[in-house]
């Protein structure tokens, strides 16, 4: 979703209007989110308190 976003805020930037709105305030485009290696293994979750 975040990225979504971030796509189409870089793309309005470069075109008409945007792109004249985007120099004036001095707007630059934003990187993508990439989650780190660590965040993305799984994790254990133990409901039962090790029962």
């Amino acid at each position: 979703m975040y990225n979504d976003t971030v796509t189409k805020y870089n793309e309005n930037i470069k075109m008409f209007p945007g792109n004249i709105i985007a120099n004036f305030f001095n707007f630059s485009e934003e990187k993508f989110f990439k989650a780190d290696e660590k965040a993305s293994n799984n994790i254990n979750i133990d409901f039962y308190g090790g029962k």
